[in-house]
């Protein structure tokens, strides 16, 4: 599902960048994959059992190993319309800006069979900075050019990585956006081995 999403996107100019971490055996099939298509940069690093590198480490060596000008996360558990890459980047290269992220985006909860839209006026936030940790905490969707990501890169966290990741850029230059998805250009999955809660939906 990743390859395919990764496959039908637009924008011409693209590597996938894959950090996978294993037990017994790593990946059949991006190791096919990278055997045959340059595209395709797979990195497979056996771990003990029990032990795991962070979610953070992983996301930064996938930038380190990256080689285009921008960034943009790919949940390997979401799909992405072909248009994504392609409407991200022009958004950010149209309001001069380092990063974006998506503030409205369509969900599909798989346990239930059902869809909702998460937006602002889902949340019941206690402050502005809890508002703030929602609204630039979803890594799914993250776009931002390569080089920030090298000044400022992701903290060695399991969990929760992304908001302290994105609100670092915000703070130190100003120029991190947040657009709506009213054109369905990501379906967010949310399934029973989800690493975050259900979102709110309104």
């Amino acid at each position: 599902q990743l390859w395919r999403c990764f496959l039908d996107q637009s924008w011409p100019d693209k590597e996938l960048v894959v950090v996978e971490t294993y037990h017994d055996r790593p990946s059949e099939f991006f190791e096919h994959i990278a055997r045959e298509d340059t595209r395709l940069k797979y990195i497979a690093i056996q771990c003990p059992v029990g032990e795991d590198l962070t979610v953070g480490a992983k996301r930064n060596l996938t930038i380190w190993m990256a080689s285009g000008e921008y960034c943009v996360n790919f949940d390997d558990d979401d799909l992405y319309a072909d248009k994504y890459v392609e409407r991200m980047v022009t958004e950010m290269k149209k309001r001069s800006l380092v990063a974006l992220t998506l503030s409205g985006w369509h969900n599909f909860f798989e346990t239930r069979g059902c869809a909702g839209y998460s937006d602002p006026n889902s949340w019941d936030p206690e402050d502005k900075n809890e508002m703030d940790e929602i609204l630039y905490g979803y890594g799914f969707s993250y776009v931002h050019l390569r080089v920030m990501a090298l000044f400022y890169p992701y903290p060695n966290l399991g969990f929760a990585e992304d908001a302290p990741f994105m609100l670092k850029l915000r703070e130190k230059t100003g120029r991190v956006g947040l657009m709506e998805d009213v054109e369905g250009l990501c379906l967010h999955i949310v399934h029973s081995t989800s690493s975050t809660p259900d979102p709110a939906i309104s």
